[in-house]
């Protein structure tokens, strides 16, 4: 990544006065770019070639096996080097890739939209890398925290479920080809209900004795009532006694919660019900004991 961008800063101490000519070189090279990605992932990251059988091993075989949709993060730094290109693929890039193509654009449109070509090929395949390598970082990295990257990351897990890592979401970056030939896969509520209904079932005791308790925690409105619902019907269509209880079921009562109020006139919290203190923990902890 920095070897291009190091190409990409040395590109631009060419450029001359811009007009509006070179300038439509940027979002054209974009999209060529964004297109090359698709194919080059799509086909021969996926499928063998004659004499491009490599690309296929490392990709196919060893990336989508080291990584897969219910373990995508990398654990250590060492494991990055089953993400990232060899550093030998952007000093092959250069001269076999962007090169001619950057020098066919100035034979035909100028030198500044060549030079432009150049700076856009580098600059994308430095955010190819970065994105790709975003992908597979745990879900605490701070980049998480940049507009767009989780949302792209939704996709790009979806791309390494054994079931659609041939058909589906093959741009990485953002998925413009993936929408043109109409291989762009969202995952489906039933499916991220399936997920965890797996999750839970893989960890159950079929030997215990007392009723096993699994936490749902999530922000207010995020859908915690209706995946438990959910779960609850499809343990019982299997056989699995489940019950969902939910916090909101142990607030004090109304007259209760009007007398925390009024002993507490000076604290705020607890004024209305929704924070700590205005659960009848009591009440909550001879529900679960008397689960069988």
């Amino acid at each position: 990544v920095g070897f291009a961008l190091t190409i990409g800063i040395w590109a631009s101490t060419y450029l001359g006065p811009l007009t509006l000519k070179d300038l439509i070189v940027v979002p054209l090279a974009i999209i060529y770019a964004n297109l090359v990605e698709y194919l080059v992932h799509r086909f021969p990251l996926h499928h063998k070639y004659p004499g491009l059988n490599m690309l296929f091993e490392r990709h196919a075989v060893q990336h989508h096996r080291y990584f897969t949709d219910e373990a995508i993060a990398a654990r250590t730094a060492k494991q990055y080097r089953f993400v990232l290109f060899p550093a030998v693929a952007i000093v092959l890039f250069i001269p076999f890739a962007a090169g001619p193509l950057a020098f066919l654009v100035s034979l035909a449109l100028g030198d500044n939209a060549g030079y432009l070509t150049l700076i856009v090929a580098v600059l994308y395949f430095a955010l190819y890398e970065s994105l790709h390598l975003s992908n597979h970082l745990p879900r605490t990295h701070w980049c998480f925290k940049i507009p767009g990257v989780l949302w792209m990351c939704q996709f790009h897990r979806l791309h390494h479920d054994p079931r659609y890592s041939k058909n589906y979401n093959f741009n990485v970056t953002f998925p413009l080809f993936d929408l043109v030939f109409k291989t762009l896969r969202m995952s489906t509520r039933k499916e991220f209900y399936k997920k965890i209904e797996n999750w839970i079932t893989a960890r159950l005791n079929s030997t215990a004795k007392k009723p096993q308790l699994i936490g749902i925690n999530g922000s207010q409105g995020i859908g915690k009532s209706t995946l438990c619902a959910h779960l609850v019907k499809s343990f019982a269509d299997r056989g699995i006694k489940a019950v969902s209880l939910s916090i909101d079921d142990f607030y004090y009562t109304r007259n209760e919660q009007i007398a925390l109020a009024a002993k507490h006139a000076d604290n705020p919290l607890l004024q209305e019900r929704g924070y700590a203190g205005t659960h009848d923990i009591a009440l909550g902890e001879r529900v679960l004991r008397s689960l069988k």
